[in-house]
C-alpha cells in the first residue's frame, strides 16, 4: 500500500509540475493572449407546496415559500490558446451572513452576534484545463465528476423544471464536483469521451433518503483522498448536434475517506452507471435518464453511521439502501414555432415525470423505507423574453411510495437568467 501510494503522489506531482512548467512557458510567451471571460447565471423561485414537520408526519398542511436559489460566477482565464483557470463561485439560498450588535436594553449592555441571512458561499469549481489539440484536452483541480445529465447541464435555460432534476438531484450530488484529475475529447468525430480519477466519497454522510449525496459534500476544512474513484462517459453526438446518446460509469470505495475510520473495517465501494439521451431542436425537445447504483456492505455502513456523535449522527436515517435508481423523461414543445403570430417569444410547453428509490433493495435486516419513494409527474411552460431570462410555471402531482402519505401538488413560479461572454 505505501509503495502504491506513493506511485499515485509521484504521479500526480508530476503532472502538476508538468502542468505548471507548460503553463509558465505559455505566459511568458504568449502574455498579450491573456484574455478574461465570465459566466454568471442565477435562480429564484416561489413555491407552494404541502408541508410535513417531520418525517413520521402523513398529515400535510399547506406552506408558501420563497427562495433565492443561487447566483453563480464564472470568471476564467485563458492564457493563450491552451489553458484555461476557471472558477465557479455560488452563492445558495441568498447567501450567508452574520454581524455583531449591541443591545442597549440589556441590564449592562450586551454585544451579541446574530445570524443576519442563511445560505451558502462556496467554490464550486477550480479548474484548470490544458487542450492539447482541439479533440483532446485535460483537467486538473475540483473538476466535474461526469456522470447523469445535471453534471452536463447545470444552467436554469438548459431545464424546464423550476430546479435541477428532480430524481437526480436526490439520489447523486447536485453539479458533482470533486479534486481530481481528467482527460476529456472527441473520438471519431461525434464519440465524445470524458475520465476523471478524483477524491472518492465519505461514507459517514450517507443517509436513508438521499443515498450517498452526502458523501460528497466538503464539510471540513480538508478532507481524506485515502480512497480514490473513477469515472467515464461516452456521448455519440448525431451530425446535426440535435441528437445525444451517452452512458457512464462511477466506481470508488468510501470508508477510507471517513474521518473515524476505526469505525468500519470493510470496504464501501459505490458503483453507478447511467444511460441517457437527448433531443433539442428549435421545435421539440426530449430528454431521459435512467441511473442505477450499488453500495457495498450498505447493512455494516448503516451500522458504523448509527454510532457517530454530534452532528455526524444520522439519527434515524442511517439505514441506507444496497441499491437505489433514479429516472425521468420530459417532453417539451416551443409553441413559438406553430403560432409565430401569438407567441412572440420561445415559449416552451412541457410535461415530465420523475421516479425516485434511495432504497430500491436493501441487505439484511434493514427495513425498506417507502417514506422517501416518489414518482412525480409536472407540467409547465418555459417563456424566453430573451434568450438569456426565463421565466417558468409549473403545476407537479408528488405520490409517496408510503400509502399513508396522501397525494401531494406543488405550484412554482421561478425566474432565471443565464449569460456569458463565452462565444
Amino acid at each position: 500500500m505505501k509503495v502504491y501510494s506513493f506511485i499515485f503522489i509521484a504521479t500526480i506531482a508530476g503532472c502538476f509540475i508538468t502542468a505548471i512548467d507548460v503553463l509558465a512557458d505559455e505566459m511568458s510567451t504568449d502574455t498579450e493572449d491573456v484574455k478574461f471571460e465570465w459566466t454568471t447565471y442565477g435562480a429564484m423561485n416561489v413555491r407552494e407546496f404541502d408541508y410535513f414537520k417531520n418525517a413520521q408526519d402523513t398529515s400535510p398542511r399547506r406552506r408558501r415559500e420563497v427562495d433565492l436559489e443561487r447566483l453563480v460566477f464564472e470568471p476564467a482565464l485563458e492564457f493563450g490558446p491552451r489553458f484555461t483557470l476557471e472558477a465557479e463561485i455560488e452563492f445558495e439560498h441568498g447567501g450567508t451572513g452574520t454581524t455583531l450588535e449591541f443591545d442597549g436594553f440589556e441590564e449592562f449592555g450586551e454585544f451579541e452576534s446574530e445570524i443576519e441571512q442563511g445560505g451558502e458561499v462556496k467554490v464550486d469549481k477550480l479548474e484548470l484545463t490544458y487542450t492539447e489539440q482541439p479533440t483532446s484536452g485535460y483537467r486538473f483541480g475540483l473538476i466535474t465528476v461526469p456522470v447523469g445529465i445535471i453534471s452536463q447541464r447545470d444552467h436554469p435555460t438548459e431545464y424546464f423544471t423550476a430546479t435541477r432534476n428532480r430524481s437526480e438531484e436526490k439520489i447523486i450530488p447536485s453539479t458533482w464536483r470533486s479534486v481530481g484529475f481528467g482527460v476529456f475529447g472527441t473520438l471519431f468525430a461525434n464519440l465524445q469521451y470524458q475520465a476523471v480519477l478524483v477524491q472518492g466519497l465519505n461514507s459517514e454522510f450517507f443517509r436513508k433518503y438521499s443515498w450517498i449525496k452526502g458523501g460528497a459534500a466538503r464539510r471540513f476544512e480538508t478532507n481524506y483522498a485515502d480512497s480514490l474513484a473513477g469515472a467515464v462517459r461516452l456521448d455519440y453526438i448525431s451530425d446535426s448536434k440535435h441528437s445525444t446518446i451517452g452512458t457512464s460509469l462511477y466506481y470508488g470505495n468510501s470508508s477510507n475517506n471517513r474521518k473515524k475510520t476505526d469505525k468500519l473495517a470493510v470496504d464501501a465501494g459505490v458503483l453507478i452507471w447511467d444511460l441517457h439521451a437527448l433531443y433539442e431542436s428549435s421545435s421539440w425537445t426530449f430528454r431521459m435518464l435512467y441511473l442505477r447504483g450499488y453500495l457495498q456492505n450498505s447493512e455494516e455502513v448503516a451500522t458504523a453511521n448509527a454510532t457517530l456523535s454530534g452532528a455526524a449522527n444520522p439519527k434515524s436515517f442511517a439505514p441506507l439502501g444496497k441499491e437505489a435508481e433514479a429516472a425521468f423523461a420530459e417532453l417539451g414543445y416551443n409553441l413559438q414555432s406553430s403560432f409565430p403570430e401569438t407567441f412572440l417569444h420561445r415559449t416552451d410547453l412541457f410535461i415530465r415525470f420523475d421516479s425516485l428509490d434511495p432504497m430500491k433493495e436493501v441487505a439484511g435486516s434493514i427495513y425498506r423505507d417507502p417514506r422517501f419513494r416518489e414518482t412525480v409527474w409536472t407540467t409547465g411552460f418555459n417563456y424566453f423574453p430573451r434568450r438569456e431570462i426565463v421565466a417558468k410555471i409549473q403545476y407537479a402531482i408528488v405520490k409517496s411510495g408510503l400509502d399513508e402519505i396522501p397525494v401531494q401538488s406543488e405550484i412554482t413560479l421561478g425566474l432565471a437568467f443565464y449569460y456569458s461572454t463565452e462565444k
